[in-house]
């Protein structure tokens, strides 16, 4: 199921600020990373199975359905933009790290484009948590959250703040 994606590189463009000419190798990179990552940690590996299964099979509907288009494919979004950010303009190639640049465009410094990450981070924790609050007010409409099966599992993560200290 690692090919499946529960956002598309259209549905990326046409709910972000990515321009419409960004290489798809570098945001499908991104939506797929945000996924294994944060919808992994959010959902749950059986969650989220579940729901690539139904997207697969084309079942996806009612209560999943909610789920996906209301909660997970927002924070998806901004996620995939997150890991996108630093691969958009600047590439790897045989001679090492480049930094393209077109005719009348300059490259934002470092210190902005942390800035413009941690805005970015900011809304995607928002939406990861509002995912999780859901969950947690809905997690009887979903028989495949907070269950796990074996070792390489992921259990749902409740809490999707990252502030750099944790507290329990």
């Amino acid at each position: 199921m690692a090919a499946t994606r529960i956002i598309g590189v259209e549905y990326l463009k046409n709910n972000s600020p990515i321009i419409k000419n960004v290489e798809e190798d570098v945001l499908i990179t991104s939506i797929q990373k945000a996924q294994n990552v944060n919808m992994d940690s959010v959902l749950g590996t059986n969650l989220l199975n579940a729901i690539l299964s139904k997207i697969d099979n084309d079942t996806l509907s009612g209560d999943y359905q909610t789920l996906v288009v209301d909660y997970v494919a927002p924070a998806l979004v901004e996620w995939s933009v997150y890991y996108a950010m630093p691969f958009i303009a600047n590439k790897m190639e045989n001679t090492g790290m480049v930094q393209k640049s077109g005719e009348n465009s300059t490259p934002v410094d470092l210190q902005t484009l942390k800035f413009m990450r941690d805005d970015v981070r900011n809304v995607a924790e928002f939406y990861t948590q509002k995912i999780a609050k859901y969950l947690c007010a809905n997690d009887i409409l979903f028989t495949e959250y907070n269950t796990e099966d074996e070792v390489d599992e992921t259990r749902p993560n409740k809490n999707n703040y990252f502030s750099g200290i944790y507290l329990d």
